[in-house]
């Protein structure tokens, strides 16, 4: 995407983790942030305005700009970069764009080459005007009521569907620059994060359509692939999936000589088993008798894995935490990279205004 310019207005986790993955494929793309800093920049607890991990991570190898939109001469400002822009890439919702004169109508008139991507709740036309977050969005999408234990919603404990959203409107751009090319013509990608979210959830779906428990909370069970769940071992915790079928002869070895029985009684001996043995030995004899299995990891237990740091999906300084992790992207054996760290506020004012044409003339 080298000469990709595009400009992101936008907070949280939709917009600029799409706007992440736009630039570790090689755009240029300027962050717009308020006087004081985009709020993520003190994610944690921070009470200075300077980084913090999730804006480090979001938006590192960007570009900032600090504009008052409100003001007159912000606006003036910001219409001369989206006058040279290839994408404007918003996740603010759409009432909040229409107020602040940038709505797709508006965009095209200052370029009408201008690819608009607008990340929201509900989408750009939503037939209710609501405000929207991750877990919100989890729960009106289903994904709640299919989590968790005991009748018990559970949110889960990530921001699932603004990433998924974030991968959306990434392809969505993408498709939509390919399209500029071939017709002269700016697109309109319109995602909503909810959209994004029910689509996740179609795993559960062939339950509606064969007439099983369709919302049954099944904990860490699955209703497809086999009895899965969580065990303890001596020393941790090991997930597991064993399959519908009795075991073969290697399970019916690990399991001290079980030869017939059902997968929910295989996991209860599975339980057993495991209890007494350490979970790097468990997790060897499972492999080894063609069980998939995995321990449960912290966060910070996967800062030492093998997949994540000799996979180089992250580079950790000596006794250090990493600035931001590495694109899941492998291309022609290189792994992407942020370009930089996340910028510092307006950083990049005055020379960006040079560097994009985008001064007065």
């Amino acid at each position: 995407m080298d000469g990709i310019r595009v400009v992101e207005m936008g907070y949280y986790t939709a917009g600029p983790v799409c706007g992440r993955y736009l630039r570790d494929l090689g755009a240029d793309v300027v962050r717009i942030e308020p006087g004081d800093g985009d709020p993520t920049r003190k994610a944690g607890g921070k009470a200075s305005a300077a980084w913090s991990f999730l804006f480090g991570q979001n938006n590192a190898g960007k570009q900032s700009i600090s504009l008052d939109l409100k003001d007159p001469e912000g606006a003036r400002r910001l219409g001369l970069l989206l006058e040279q822009a290839d994408v404007f890439l918003c996740s603010f919702p759409p009432d909040v764009m229409a107020r602040l004169h940038l709505s797709p109508d508006d965009c095209r008139e200052l370029n009408e080459q201008l690819v608009y991507c607008g990340v929201s709740g509900f989408g750009l036309d939503a037939p209710v005007a609501q405000r929207a977050l991750d877990v919100t969005i989890q729960a009106q999408a289903g994904m709640m009521n299919l989590t968790g234990h005991d009748g018990r919603p559970t949110k889960i404990g990530i921001s699932i569907c603004d990433d998924l959203a974030a991968q959306t409107a990434a392809f969505g751009i993408l498709t939509a620059l390919l399209e500029r090319d071939a017709t002269g013509t700016g697109q309109l990608v319109d995602v909503a994060i909810y959209d994004a979210a029910v689509w996740a959830t179609e795993y559960r779906w062939p339950s509606l359509l064969e007439s099983l428990p369709f919302d049954e909370q099944l904990g860490n069970a699955d209703p497809c692939s086999g009895v899965e769940d969580v065990v303890a071992t001596a020393d941790g915790r090991l997930a597991v999936s064993l399959p519908w079928s009795d075991p073969g002869p290697e399970l019916s070895e690990v399991l001290g000589g079980v030869t017939s029985a059902t997968p929910r009684q295989g996991l209860e001996h599975l339980r057993d088993w495991a209890s007494t043995r350490t979970t790097a030995e468990a997790v060897s004899r499972l492999d080894a008798a063609g069980v998939v299995c995995s321990p449960v990891n912290a966060i910070s237990e996967v800062m030492t894995t093998p997949m994540a740091v000799d996979g180089e999906l992250l580079d950790i300084p000596d006794g250090g935490m990493p600035d931001a992790i590495n694109s899941p992207l492998i291309i022609d054996g290189a792994r992407l990279r942020p370009a930089g760290p996340a910028p510092e506020l307006d950083e990049h004012d005055p020379d960006l205004w040079v560097q994009w044409g985008a001064h007065d003339q």
